[in-house]
Order: C-alpha cells, then structure tokens, then sequence
C-alpha cells in the first residue's frame, strides 16, 4: 500500500531537486516520476474495478447480467463498438438504457438487419440512438458517459455463450482508447 516506503524517498527526491546542479536535474526529475508513476499504479490497483468480471462458457446469462449493470449507470450517453451488433443485441439490451441516454452503435456486419431493429425501438422507446459504420473495427467496448469504457472479450450478442469471455474495466489507456474511437467515430459514414 502506497505510504511511508514512497513517501521518505519522494520527499528525499524532492529536497534534492532544489541542491542539484544541472547535471543531476535530469536524474532527479527522473526518480521523482518514478516514485508518482509507482504510487499511481499502486492506487490503480486498489480501486475497486466493478465493470471487471470473467465468465466461464455457457455462462451467458452472467454476462447479460453484469453488462445490464453497466448499461444502467450511463446518464448521458452510451457507445457501443462491436462489429458484431445485430437485431438480438438490440432487444437484449436496448431496453435496459434509461429515457434520456442516447446510444451510438458502431458496427459493420450485420447494418440489413440491424437497422430496421433500432429504428423500430428507437420509434417506440423515443430513445436516440445513432449507428455508424468502420470496416476496421475489431475489440468490442462500451463506454458509459465518455468516463468509463469496458471492453469485452466476446461479441455483445453473445458474451459467454460459446466461450469464455471477460468484461474488463479499461483504466490506463481509458483516454486514449476514447479519443481514438471518437476520431473515428466523426469520421465514420453515418447510417442513422
């Protein structure tokens, strides 16, 4: 647990950095980020990671459940990526979104028979719902409000059923796996 072997040593750092010469600047700077990234990583590790859980094949029912979950935390906003999105992803999991949340589908293999199912709920559940398509697609991720992103081992459609699967709680590269779905996502052909 981050405590007095970090702090001793970031303190000693820190006193070090105003005695250094230019010469030693550089190797003190050096170990003052080490002692942060090291204490980050420690943090990190204790925060409890609720969108994390495996499941073991046949299981499919858990992951329904523990995806229902987190569909239900977002608020604002829900993007889904999986290029395998098809009709029964939509009646599974659609209607867990609360009113008011909009949904972003981005997907590519299944758009003839995925579309008329979300624009026969969208009619019905009055809820916004946006599909885009990238033939370059290949993890499949869901991010919850633009703060929080999961990323599933297994196609939404059918997580655990065939396989074991995972769904992982992204944390270190969270910013960066937002933004680059985002950039691709505008640049994205819209199909509703």
């Amino acid at each position: 647990m981050f405590g007095f072997t970090h702090s001793v040593p970031f303190e000693q750092r820190l006193n070090e950095l105003g005695m250094a010469g230019a010469a030693e600047l550089m190797g003190t700077v050096a170990a003052i980020h080490r002692h942060v990234y090291a204490a980050r990583s420690e943090l990190l590790l204790q925060l409890p990671s609720a969108g994390s859980a495996a499941f073991a094949q046949d299981r499919e029912f858990d992951y329904f459940d523990e995806l229902r979950k987190i569909i239900e935390t977002a608020r604002t906003d829900l993007f889904f990526i999986d290029p395998y999105i098809n009709p029964d992803f939509v009646a599974r999991y659609l209607p867990m979104v609360h009113p008011g949340v909009s949904v972003r589908l981005f997907t590519n293999q299944y758009l003839i028979t995925v579309v008329p199912a979300v624009e026969a709920f969208a009619a019905q559940s009055g809820l916004r719902i946006e599909i885009r398509d990238s033939e370059w697609l290949h993890d499949r991720h869901v991010i919850v409000d633009g703060t929080r992103c999961v990323q599933s081992g297994a196609s939404f459609k059918d997580g655990a059923k065939r396989s074991p699967t995972a769904l992982i709680e992204i944390t270190d590269t969270f910013q960066a796996t937002r933004d680059d779905y985002e950039t691709r996502w505008r640049a994205a052909p819209v199909i509703r």
